[in-house]
C-alpha cells in the first residue's frame, strides 16, 4: 500500500510556482474585483428593509366581536390569524393605502449617474386637478427660486411657471406647489426633480408583491409585516398607513358583525313572539269551541 504525503494531495510547489510566474494575472483579477465592487456599492440604488408588528390577540375579550363571543363563528385561533393575514395582504386594502398616500405619484432627484427616489424629502408636491386615465405622465422640474420653476415634458422646450399656477397638458391639468413640510430656505440648490404619474393599480400590484407577512412563531398571535424599498421614509409611511387602515377596517367589520347578530336576535324574538301569540290564540279558540273548564286543584 502506497502512503501519500501532504504534498502529494495538495501540490503546494506547483501552486507557488504559478503564483510566482503569473503573479500579474492574480493582481489584475483582485484589482478588477475590488474596482467592480466599489462601483456597485457607489452607484447602485440602495434598498432598505422596514418592518412592524401587529398583535392579533384572538383570546382577548376586548378584541372579540359579539359574533365570536356567541360562538356564531367556530373559527379557531389559528384560522383567525390566517384570515387576518389574508385581509392584511388583500388587494383592496393595499389599493386603499396607495390611494390615501398618493403613491402613484413618484418623485426622483437627479444625480450624476443615477436618480434617487425622494418621496419623503421632495421640496415640491404634485396636485392633480383634472387628469385623464391615460397614465404615464412624466416631467422635469428645475427650481429657479421660491416662486418659479422651469417645467418640461419629455423633450419639449422648457417654460417658466409659478408655484401654484395651473398647468395644462395632454394628460389634463394640475399644479405644482411647495412642500410645507420641507425647509425651502435653500430650495434653489436642489437638483432637477422628475415627477411620474403612474397607474395606481400597477403600483398596488408592485407593493402587494413585495409585502411580506409572517407569524413570529407557530402558536403566536403576533405577526411581522415587512417591506423593502429605496426610500425608507416612504416605506415607513406605507406600513403605518396600512396598519391604520387594517385596524380601522377590522373594527368596522366587528361592529358590522355585532349589529348583524343583534338584528338576527331581534328578528328571532319577533318571530317567537308572533308564534307564541298564534299558539295562545289557537288554544283559546280550542277552549271556547270545546267548552274546556279550568279546574282548581285542591
Amino acid at each position: 500500500m502506497v502512503n501519500l504525503g501532504f504534498n502529494d494531495l495538495i501540490p503546494i510547489r506547483y501552486i507557488f510556482h504559478i503564483l510566482r510566474t503569473k503573479w500579474y494575472w492574480f493582481l489584475f483579477s483582485i484589482t478588477t474585483c475590488i474596482f467592480i465592487s466599489i462601483l456597485i456599492n457607489r452607484y447602485s440604488n440602495e434598498v432598505y428593509s422596514n418592518k412592524t408588528t401587529i398583535n392579533l390577540d384572538y383570546n382577548s375579550i376586548e378584541k372579540k366581536s359579539l359574533e365570536q363571543m356567541l360562538h356564531f363563528n367556530s373559527h379557531s385561533s389559528s384560522n383567525y390569524v390566517f384570515d387576518k393575514i389574508i385581509s392584511l395582504t388583500s388587494y383592496s386594502l393595499i389599493f386603499e393605502t396607495i390611494d390615501d398616500l398618493d403613491f402613484n405619484i413618484e418623485y426622483f432627484l437627479e444625480g450624476k449617474l443615477k436618480n434617487s427616489e425622494a418621496y419623503s424629502i421632495c421640496p415640491i408636491v404634485f396636485e392633480p386637478i383634472s387628469l385623464t386615465n391615460n397614465f404615464g405622465l412624466e416631467f422635469k422640474i428645475d427650481i429657479v427660486n421660491n416662486n418659479q420653476f422651469n417645467f418640461s415634458v419629455a423633450e419639449n422646450s422648457e417654460e417658466t411657471v409659478h408655484f401654484g399656477e395651473v398647468i395644462n397638458t395632454d394628460y389634463g391639468s394640475f399644479k405644482i406647489v411647495l412642500n410645507d413640510k420641507i425647509n425651502n430656505s435653500k430650495i434653489s440648490d436642489y437638483p432637477n426633480i422628475y415627477v411620474k404619474w403612474l397607474n395606481p393599480h400597477a403600483v398596488t400590484s408592485k407593493y402587494r408583491n413585495k409585502l411580506k407577512v409572517k407569524k413570529l412563531s407557530k402558536s403566536s398571535s403576533i405577526i411581522e409585516v415587512s417591506i423593502t424599498g429605496q426610500d425608507v421614509g416612504k416605506e415607513t409611511l406605507f406600513l403605518n398607513k396600512l396598519t391604520e387602515n387594517f385596524l380601522k377596517n377590522t373594527i368596522l367589520n366587528k361592529n358590522k358583525a355585532s349589529l348583524n347578530i343583534i338584528q338576527f336576535i331581534d328578528n328571532q324574538l319577533i318571530e317567537i313572539k308572533d308564534t307564541m301569540g298564534k299558539i295562545e290564540s289557537t288554544l283559546l279558540d280550542f277552549k271556547s269551541k270545546n267548552g274546556v273548564v279550568k279546574l282548581n286543584l285542591e
